[in-house]
């Protein structure tokens, strides 16, 4: 059974207003927090835990969650935290409730998302049309892009005399 205290901390979703305004005890919840979900990572990969459990997604996000945000030395769990050993690779989650989303910053602002590349067809007197989207985040390695539409699509009759792609987002 989960510890008592445990309702009261994780009964609503976490967000930034409801957590601590000093780092010190931000940094003192995250390590909780850890604490909590190691807890769980062990006693669901006990000898004497179904086998079942390890393969459930919201287990496996746990686990590839914890490996980027913590880690356990000799001196016990550590967070990561910002600049404290964390690193952003292609791959990371960025969000546990969508393990395809992806943080990005552009122009300074960041967010947590998708990226796409528009191609957009620009002809003055007719309607703009997008034509094709690519997605931009670091692909599985079985993903392979879809190929564009309007070279080799029979059912269009006419194609525009200009089409202008956006260039990818970077970050």
């Amino acid at each position: 059974m989960a510890p008592e205290d445990w309702y009261q901390r994780y009964g609503q979703r976490a967000s930034d207003y409801r957590l601590p305004q000093a780092k010190t005890a931000r940094a003192a919840l995250a390590v909780t927090v850890g604490a909590d979900g190691f807890a769980l990572l062990d006693a669901v990969h006990t000898a004497d835990a179904p086998p079942w459990l390890r393969q459930v997604p919201s287990v496996q996000t746990l686990r590839a969650v914890w490996i980027q945000q913590y880690y356990r030395d000799r001196q016990g769990l550590r967070w990561r935290g910002k600049g404290r050993g964390a690193t952003r690779r292609a791959g990371a989650i960025d969000s546990p409730y969508d393990t395809d989303a992806r943080y990005g910053v552009k122009r300074g602002v960041g967010c947590r998302g998708y990226k796409a590349h528009l191609t957009e067809t620009c002809e003055p007197d007719r309607p703009h049309l997008i034509v094709h989207v690519r997605p931009r985040w670091p692909p599985p390695p079985t993903w392979t892009p879809c190929p564009l539409v309007m070279p080799t699509s029979p059912a269009l009759t006419c194609y525009p005399t200009s089409i202008w792609s956006m260039r990818p987002l970077s970050g």
